[in-house]
């Protein structure tokens, strides 16, 4: 099953629909490789307000205006990830610095190290 048949499955058109309007839109992702611990670096879309994850294992999470910044078992936010939880983000637009051309994105690393495991991102 594809991602966006995936979504679509998931939440209802109306529920995708009210999620899709904060944003102005309804973004599905390909879905993320964090399998092994990898770390995964996505360019958010300049237009989106919120993105949503659903991580197949426990993620750490950040954002930032630096492509390759590394995530810190330390300082990011722990996300429980068993496939099911769907965890809404605002993508903190304070990171452009005045420039609204400055792209943001999001980091994420797996906690416990198993292979092919994923995380599901949105866009809305």
């Amino acid at each position: 099953m594809s991602t966006v048949a995936y979504f679509r499955k998931l939440f209802s058109s109306q529920a995708a629909t009210s999620l899709g309007a904060f944003g102005g839109s309804w973004q599905v992702q390909s879905r993320a490789d964090i399998s092994t611990g990898t770390q995964v670096h996505h360019e958010l879309n300049l237009s989106s307000g919120i993105v949503s994850i659903q991580p197949e294992s426990d993620v750490y999470v950040m954002f930032s205006a630096g492509a390759t910044d590394a995530n810190s078992v330390n300082n990011d936010f722990h996300y429980a990830g068993d496939g099911l939880r769907k965890h809404p983000l605002s993508i903190p637009k304070g990171l452009q610095l005045g420039d609204k051309t400055t792209p943001i994105y999001l980091h994420i690393k797996q906690i416990t190290s198993v292979a092919t495991k994923y995380c599901r991102i949105v866009e809305h």
